[in-house]
């Protein structure tokens, strides 16, 4: 089974854990990065996943869900100093602002193939 790192703690990656979860998904295949300690702790509590907020901790994950803020997607991603080749990468951010594209072009060329970016909306 795979290995899922979530960029971002919030309620949508909570949603996506806890179905993960359900599916029978080992929690220990799960890492939640973070810069806040709340959420960390709380997501670590409620469903025994990984936690921690070293940014290069995701690069070890198969599956890279991104959960954060549009505005701050350049600034995570400059985090991210690693080869993502083979990596699964999918944005789950609820808008995007004009820079948005340019980061995540910038991005996918240096660090992974085109065809491994996945943009997903959830409608909840």
């Amino acid at each position: 089974m795979d290995k899922t790192a979530f960029i971002g703690g919030g309620n949508m990656a909570a949603a996506i854990i806890g179905s993960q979860i359900a599916s029978r998904w080992e929690p220990s295949r799960i890492t939640v990065v973070d810069p806040n300690a709340e959420q960390r702790v709380r997501l670590a509590t409620e469903h025994g996943v990984h936690r921690t907020d070293d940014m290069a901790n995701p690069t070890a994950a198969d599956i890279i869900v991104l959960e954060i803020k549009p505005q701050v997607f350049t600034a995570v991603a400059k985090q991210m100093d690693a080869d993502l080749s083979g990596k699964l990468i999918l944005s789950i951010a609820a808008f995007r602002p004009p820079s948005f594209g340019k980061a995540v072009a910038q991005v996918q060329v240096a660090k992974t193939p085109a065809n491994a970016w996945e943009k997903s909306i959830p409608l909840i």
